[in-house]
């Protein structure tokens, strides 16, 4: 299993993946993250880890169950859930389970599935087996490798309890994932980041987002660091001076923020162009 990790945010869902697929002793890229579009009345993000055909074709088969079941009309999150948890029993049963022993754990594998519906909005589950469990608090949730990593940096960074908006889960997921693939095994390729928001539009975080995003927190962690020095005996507590830190944060923060709203104001601008609106 490589990795994927959810946020529930304060306007929307956050799912973020790398691209790294394992399967038997072969290694490639693919699709780890599926976005069933809004078509008023429901939209989708998925993001899966573990057997990557599997994962395939459980999406392809929740994709089509929808547009049968529901089509276009409304429905609710409760009833996208059921249907999901329908397609998640046939695919444990009929393909999962019943392969012979010794292939089942390369076609195991894990949800993480944004929903949302114009009246509920957007609402994060997390799939156990063919069970849809919607993710309350903490407000993240990771499957696949990489789980302790993302406690750990999340642990630095916030509080537990905090529910985060989209434009700080973006970020620190994009820097997680990232940070995953150069220190746990199995995570590999491109970094993903997609957001389903409350309005039901699917933004993709661009690859040059991700990169700001991951050339911030790098930097906080570097100088911040620094500071163990001032904990030293040595160190005359008479003469420390924090304004260069704080100027340096400053800084930092005013071209982070920079760069993403103007990267954001054209995914905003591609939204409104191409998005469609909920139907109410």
């Amino acid at each position: 299993m490589t990795i994927a990790l959810g946020f529930r945010c304060q306007n929307g869902v956050v799912i973020a993946s790398d691209s790294h697929y394992t399967q038997d002793i072969s290694k490639t890229r693919g699709q780890k993250i599926f976005i069933i579009p809004t078509n008023g009345y429901y939209a989708l993000t998925i993001g899966g880890a573990g057997g990557s055909n599997q994962i395939n074709w459980t999406v392809t088969e929740i994709q089509r169950s929808l547009a049968d079941e529901v089509g276009a009309r409304s429905s609710t999150i409760l009833e996208v859930r059921q249907i999901i948890e329908s397609v998640l029993r046939k695919s444990f049963v009929d393909h999962v389970d019943a392969a012979p022993i010794e292939e089942q754990r390369w076609l195991e594998f894990g949800l993480l599935i944004g929903i949302w519906t114009p009246k509920e909005r957007s609402i994060l589950f997390k799939s156990q087996r063919d069970i849809v469990v919607q993710v309350d608090t903490p407000n993240h949730v990771t499957i696949g490798a990489g789980s302790y990593l993302t406690e750990y940096v999340l642990g630095a960074l916030f509080d537990r309890t905090w529910m985060l908006s989209v434009d700080e889960a973006t970020s620190v997921a994009a820097y997680i994932v990232t940070m995953a693939k150069e220190h746990v095994d199995g995570c590999g390729s491109s970094t993903f980041v997609r957001v389903l928001d409350d309005d039901g539009h699917d933004v993709r975080i661009g690859n040059d987002e991700v990169e700001n995003a991951v050339d911030y927190f790098t930097e906080l962690f570097r100088w911040t660091s620094s500071l163990r020095g001032f904990l030293s005996s040595g160190s005359d507590l008479a003469t420390l001076d924090m304004v260069p830190y704080a100027n340096i944060l400053r800084d930092n923060v005013i071209k982070f923020r920079k760069y993403q709203d103007e990267r954001r104001a054209f995914s905003n601008d591609l939204i409104t162009r191409h998005g469609k609106k909920p139907i109410e």
